[in-house]
């Protein structure tokens, strides 16, 4: 009789190689089309220290979830739907309660990254603000 022992990080590995093959996001609802996805090495730095996904923001971004837009840039966005123009969101990777308990003049403070469509629909860029 053969018998293994497996480890934990034999039995992580499958899924950590699932994290890293590409993505594609499928849905019937998305308000726009993204494009090329490509991030900045500080942003894709930033997600993995924050254990954030990239693919669920982008999902939320291309769903109308603009996330931490300010009233104007959130009206732009709607302009920008209707008329073809660059879409932005902007998304703080802290954990709801530190948002909330965070003042809103202090929450650029905050582990942020930006994501970017452009006009044309060809590309969408995530980044982080001081990248821009």
């Amino acid at each position: 009789m053969n018998t293994q022992s497996t480890s934990k990080s034999e039995i992580e590995a499958p899924h950590e190689i699932r994290m890293q093959l590409p993505m594609t996001i499928i849905t019937t609802c998305a308000m726009f089309p993204l494009g090329q996805v490509v991030a900045t090495p500080d942003a894709l730095a930033l997600l993995q220290a924050t254990k954030s996904s990239a693919v669920l923001l982008l999902n939320r971004h291309m769903h109308g979830d603009f996330g931490d837009v300010c009233k104007s840039d959130l009206a732009e966005n709607e302009v920008a739907l209707k008329h073809g123009l660059r879409v932005m969101s902007v998304y703080r990777l802290v954990e709801r309660a530190v948002f909330k308990a965070t003042p809103p003049a202090d929450r650029s403070k905050l582990d942020t990254v930006w994501i970017i469509t452009e006009a044309d629909r060809s590309v969408t860029t995530i980044l982080c603000p001081h990248n821009y």
